[in-house]
């Protein structure tokens, strides 16, 4: 007990360490969330090593692209047809891009993201361009394109 200081101050370390845990779990799974509503939309998961161009091979990345020249709706799973509200379905997939945003450039929180998707508030207008990250990619180099992620060189 005497190393530790006591029971209180080991307590309050676990406390503030869960805290951090928790915030930054939050963020992460907003983040997951995102890519989630990304890949539902798009009718296919966020890495395809088989697609043909190296552009389109990583959905987040393509998405931005896309969102980029205003052109949202070829980001849709096309199998989904005229079943799918095209409107909607961008709708959608701006808030999956808000969600991967960087927290301190406006990633909602999940309360947020809720409010977005029930319409109870309107959805924040996007960057024009993908913020650089700088964090690292957990891609190979070859997914690695563009401005989508920046080396710490």
């Amino acid at each position: 007990m005497a190393i530790w200081g006591g029971c209180s101050s080991v307590d309050s370390a676990v406390q503030e360490s869960k805290r951090f845990e928790s915030a930054v779990s939050q963020s992460a799974d907003v983040f997951e969330f995102g890519l989630f509503v990304l890949e539902v939309v798009g009718g296919r998961q966020r890495l395809e090593a088989e697609l043909g161009q190296l552009e389109e091979r990583d959905l987040l990345d393509f998405a931005w692209r896309m969102h980029e020249i205003d052109e949202m709706a070829r980001v849709v799973d096309k199998r989904m047809g005229t079943v799918i509200n095209l409107e909607q379905a961008i709708r959608v997939m701006q808030i999956g891009l808000l969600c991967t945003l960087n927290v301190t450039k406006g990633r909602p929180c999940m309360e947020q993201v809720v409010e977005f998707l029930c319409m109870e508030r309107p959805i924040p207008e996007l960057p024009p361009s993908r913020p650089v990250a700088l964090f690292p990619y957990n891609s190979t180099g070859a997914l690695c394109t563009g401005y989508s992620c920046a080396s710490f060189k």
